[in-house]
């Protein structure tokens, strides 16, 4: 068990359809989020190992981050699809057994979520939205272990990896406080690759003039059906950042 610092620069698809008030059904309305996100992320190896990677600090031994979303509305139908990409390396020191020490870690991932969203109801305060589409999730570990076996101590190096996609349906909407503020939620449930995989999100929001703030946590995580590299993964963490609509 071990931490890392790292930070995810994201561009997230929350409940942008329900903020878009003036969509008609023959007109395309768009709309991009820039967020930063941190979450602990924990691993469950399939032989047993449990590695958790810790959101200390932000930059320190992440390599890259980043996402990109763009979301489309035309009168009830939403478009939108959000991208991960995770690029973290760490120099750690984690003895498995008096034999074999982990000292090195790096972790890959692209996770993309192509979603379909029809609005089943829009009230004074309150939007829903139903949603389907699928997740795709790629990851790669590399791993470098020092064993101390005679003759000599050797050190080995491993590079696994692996892709998975599920379906996945779901709801997110918008409850209004005021002309201001707001609350945003999503939350879906699949399987395919995965035994099953699901997502919970949820934000406050405050509008300004040409943009809004958004403040929330989410959390993703997956049960793997045939592990070959993972057996589950988890990522859960608080969120900031500014929504655009245009």
């Amino acid at each position: 068990m071990f931490s890392v610092r790292i930070l995810l620069g994201a561009l997230i698809a929350l409940p942008m359809a329900a903020t878009v008030q003036s969509a008609t059904d023959d007109e395309w309305n768009w709309g991009i989020e820039a967020y930063l996100w941190g979450p602990d992320i924990d691993i469950k190896t399939p032989d047993g190992k449990h590695l958790q990677i810790d959101f200390v600090d932000i930059v320190q031994d992440l390599n890259l981050a980043g996402m990109a979303v763009l979301a489309a509305r035309r009168g009830k139908w939403t478009l939108l699809s959000d991208v991960i990409y995770l690029d973290i390396d760490d120099d750690v020191d984690a003895q498995f057994n008096p034999l074999i020490e982990l000292e090195n870690f790096g972790l890959k991932a692209w996770i993309v979520t192509p979603l379909l969203g029809y609005e089943v109801f829009e009230g004074d305060r309150l939007s829903v939205h139903l949603i389907g589409g699928a997740r795709y999730l790629w990851i790669e570990l590399n791993q470098e272990f020092n064993i101390s076996l005679p003759p000599p101590p050797s050190q080995t190096k491993t590079n696994e990896s692996d892709s998975i996609w599920d379906g996945v349906v779901g709801a997110r909407g918008q409850w209004q406080f005021n002309d201001k503020w707001y609350a945003s939620y999503h939350a879906d449930i699949g399987a395919g690759g995965s035994d099953l995989t699901f997502q919970v999100l949820g934000a406050v929001g405050y509008r300004f003039d040409r943009f809004d703030a958004i403040f929330g946590y989410r959390y993703l995580e997956w049960d793997i059906d045939d592990p070959k590299v993972l057996d589950t993964l988890d990522l859960g963490g608080f969120m900031a950042g500014l929504k655009f609509l245009f």
